[in-house]
């Protein structure tokens, strides 16, 4: 039996290679003997309600998977492919689930929807990120002393996102190295990668609420605003709380948070 898999990524609005909003997202699942896709098309103005074709990228090929009705803006669309000995079939061609990258609409000249699951090399991938990291980030180098959280709060800005008394550092993508080997694979968490590219920034601190004397926890949390959808959202990508100053409510800006070690 295959086991489950399930990714999802943002789907973005793309005119002449510059993103121009979000749009919805799109997951990818695996299950059985099937691979399943299913787009969520929101907030795309100006287009005619028409069907618009769409394609499955893999590093070396561009491949029609059908088409998607948009109307007012608005569109979903459904794909499932028979997986078979590890590989699935789309249009006559055998591809396995980790050689696709990516999801495309086609609306008009220069003008397209998009969402990556996985970055490659290539120049259109640089456009999830909005051209200004490598597929692999580069990690900064971060001189840590004995007390190692001490020592980083002397080396970033310290804010208090929730009101109370609690520290958090802001950092950056390239600060990763101060987290432990195990984590550092995060820079590459779609959700996380998300966040940090509408706010600017992400969070790490320490929770002397939760643990042992033995025990300190610490959390890294990626900006945004709370809605149960989003929520569920983070949690596919292993962020499993949020906090906000105050209590949580619908619309109101946080963090998405997860336990992590330095």
């Amino acid at each position: 039996m295959v086991l489950y898999e399930k990714r999802i990524a943002y789907l973005s609005l793309y005119e002449a290679g510059e993103k121009v909003c979000s749009a919805g997202f799109v997951s990818l699942s695996l299950e059985k003997e099937e691979i399943c896709v299913i787009m969520q098309i929101r907030n795309v103005n100006r287009e005619k309600n028409q069907s618009y074709p769409v394609l499955l990228l893999t590093e070396s090929q561009r491949i029609d998977v059908g088409t998607i009705f948009i109307e007012a803006g608005r569109g979903n669309c459904e794909r499932k492919f028979y997986f078979h000995e590890g590989r699935a079939s789309v249009n006559n061609l055998k591809i396995k689930p980790d050689e696709i990258c990516a999801i495309e609409i086609k609306l008009f000249e220069n003008r397209t929807i998009e969402g990556w699951w996985r970055i490659t090399g290539k120049e259109s991938s640089k456009q999830l990120i909005q051209d200004e990291t490598p597929e692999e980030p580069e990690l900064k180098a971060v001189s840590i002393a004995s007390d190692k959280w001490e020592q980083l709060k002397n080396q970033f800005k310290i804010m208090h996102p929730f009101g109370d008394e609690r520290e958090f550092v802001s950092i950056e993508i390239k600060d990763f190295t101060v987290l432990r080997e195990a984590y550092q694979k995060l820079v590459n968490n779609s959700f996380l990668l998300h966040g940090f590219y509408n706010y600017r920034h992400l969070i790490l601190g320490k929770d002397c609420r939760i643990g042992t004397s033995n025990e300190v926890c610490f959390y890294l949390g990626v900006p945004g605003v709370f809605f149960e959808r989003e929520k569920m959202v983070a949690v596919m990508f292993g962020f499993e709380g949020f906090e906000s100053a105050g209590p949580v409510e619908i619309g109101k800006f946080g963090y998405y948070l997860r336990r992590v070690e330095i």
